[in-house]
């Protein structure tokens, strides 16, 4: 390829619109939780949840020919907060890329020149 550059995952937690309003509500559409926490003063269920949730983040390095990858692998990828026995907030993990390359030749993924995102 020869370029150089960078890829970069950025993994947060999104509030979202949900009909869920009670402890009872949350089992019966996902289950048993992979974990609980009290955070806050509050109780916080995590689960794993589906494909169209980040289940991990993808970083890499491009030194010329060879990426350098690694990914950052989460243990749950949707949480949902409580007060009492009332859900307060329901929560999915994003993943938002962003970075750089800077290539000489163009490539069937960007043409040559430096390009952002």
């Amino acid at each position: 390829m020869g370029c150089v550059g960078f890829v970069t995952s950025k993994l947060e937690y999104i509030s979202i619109k949900s009909d869920l309003k009670t402890k009872e509500d949350v089992l019966k559409q996902f289950g048993k939780p992979r974990r609980t926490a009290r955070e806050d003063e509050l109780d916080v269920w995590y689960y794993v949840l589906g494909d169209r949730i980040a289940t991990e983040g993808v970083n890499a390095v491009f030194l010329i020919i060879v990426p350098l990858t690694w990914t950052t692998k989460v243990e749950a990828n949707a949480k949902v907060v409580f007060r009492g026995d009332q859900v307060l907030e329901v929560l999915e993990l994003k993943d938002t890329r962003g970075g750089f390359m800077c290539s000489a030749f163009d490539s069937h993924t960007f043409p040559a020149g430096c390009h952002m995102w």
